[in-house]
């Protein structure tokens, strides 16, 4: 028997576990109000969503068109690039390579 609480220690200890219980309640109620304030501030309604989905759906589209359009000139630059290319061969490097050989088959035939 001596070890059994008194009434009066069976009482304090129901209420601290009544505060204690009641402190965590408190705490929870505040966490969550807490978090639902953070969610109203961050709930995004469907029609702001849908326009601003089409705000980035144009501006990529803008982006692939600019891209298109970079990618063709850069293909014409280097196609025009190629074509000088040609045309520097045929006119400065061929006519001097043949005048070499011309002179290399005189230099040969005078021996």
């Amino acid at each position: 028997m001596s070890n059994e609480p008194t009434p009066g220690e069976v009482a304090r200890a129901l209420d601290q576990f009544r505060r204690d219980v009641h402190d965590d309640f408190e705490t929870l109620h505040s966490d969550l109000r807490d978090g639902l304030a953070g969610v109203k501030n961050r709930i995004i309604f469907r029609d702001v969503y849908d326009a601003d989905e089409r705000r980035r759906q144009d501006e990529l589209a803008a982006l692939r068109a600019t891209l298109d359009t970079e990618r063709k000139a850069a293909q014409a630059w280097r196609d025009k690039r190629d074509a000088n290319r040609k045309w520097l061969i045929s006119a400065v490097v061929l006519p001097i390579g043949g005048v070499i050989v011309e002179i290399i088959n005189l230099l040969k035939g005078s021996h």
